[in-house]
């Protein structure tokens, strides 16, 4: 059987995103640190969606009463987008959490992140998301 090879267009500015966003990832890793009843820990941030709440499914699990079952979602961004993820209140259906967000002490239905945001989700309950420099090997 012959091998036949597709050829997609693709612009130039999609190349230079597509190149940003390699660049960035062998450079920095984006990680949550998360302070909840439980105490304190990291998460690194790899995939695409997170579901964060108190239900025992979701991805990134909050630990108190104050915390809805699914009380937000943290999307990652388009790459070359300078944020890289967004976080939003309530669930993937749309539905908003019981207490909302507070991100850098305002309440936002959702929010592009930013080194060292901090994310209130009830009393005693924060992430912080930090964008690192990887240690060169």
């Amino acid at each position: 059987m012959d091998r036949v090879n597709c050829y997609f267009p693709i612009s130039t500015s999609e190349v230079k995103e597509l190149y940003i966003a390699q660049q960035f990832e062998e450079q920095f890793e984006l990680l949550l640190t998360i302070e909840d009843q439980k105490g304190r820990r990291q998460c690194p941030l790899e995939r695409d969606v997170y579901s964060i709440g108190s239900h025992r499914d979701c991805d990134i699990r909050l630990c108190s009463q104050f915390v809805s079952k699914h009380h937000a979602i943290l999307v990652r961004n388009p790459p070359g987008d300078v944020s890289y993820y967004r976080i939003s209140d309530g669930d993937l259906d749309g539905n908003p959490s019981a207490n909302g967000l507070l991100i850098n002490g305002r309440k936002r239905q959702s929010y592009d992140l930013q080194d060292k945001d901090e994310i209130l989700f009830g009393p005693q309950v924060r992430l912080i998301y930090y964008v690192v420099k990887k240690l060169a090997d």
